[in-house]
């Protein structure tokens, strides 16, 4: 039902982009320019999300959710980056990634549809709703408020942001279902 709904709403956000980035224009203001980095930096998404959320599961005696985790988190990058380069739409910034290495140059365009962000964060958002119910609304502000950041610092359409999102919610749950079928986490925490 989740993944309908998304599905539609990916169809409508493409007819209200730009209405999105004037309101991300309009709503530009000092705090919101302070604070909106922060969500949107890679390092702050990788510790909230990953970071302490393994903790709490490790605390909480419920291991067996650390390797999909992990695996949602890194599959949502790779899917992501493949199709970025397949849609290989424009952001509204650019960014050009410049790696140098013995005397060789290489630029790649980081393309806007679909946001990673968004896929990684809410890659992790099925596993913590399974396991931590009471405080799952924290993950779920943060999850969102990184959305919102892409769309405010304007390296995302709304479109890129939902697309995201619906990827990343099927591969948590393609996650989930992948540990209860197979039990990989038994597996590889075995080999530890």
């Amino acid at each position: 039902m989740v993944v309908i709904a998304l599905c539609a709403l990916l169809a409508v956000s493409f007819f209200v982009d730009p209405f999105v980035v004037q309101l991300a224009e309009a709503a530009k203001n000092p705090v919101l320019d302070y604070i909106m980095p922060w969500f949107s930096h890679l390092n702050t998404i990788v510790l909230v999300m990953v970071v302490m959320t393994s903790l709490f599961l490790y605390e909480e005696k419920k291991k067996k959710f650390i390797v999909p985790l992990i695996l949602s988190f890194f599959l949502s990058i790779f899917l992501t980056l493949m199709l970025k380069q397949v849609f290989a739409r424009d952001r509204l910034t650019d960014v050009i990634y410049d790696f140098q290495a013995i005397g060789i140059s290489l630029k790649i365009i980081d393309y806007s549809f679909p946001s990673t962000h968004a896929a990684m964060v809410f890659s992790i958002i099925p596993i913590l709703e399974d396991e931590f119910r009471k405080i799952k609304y924290f993950w779920l502000f943060f999850a969102i408020m990184v959305c919102l950041s892409r769309i405010y610092l304007n390296m995302h359409y709304l479109s890129d942001i939902i697309a995201g999102v619906l990827i990343g919610h099927i591969i948590g749950h393609f996650a989930l279902h992948h540990e209860a079928k197979h039990g990989l986490s038994k597996r590889v925490l075995h080999r530890l």
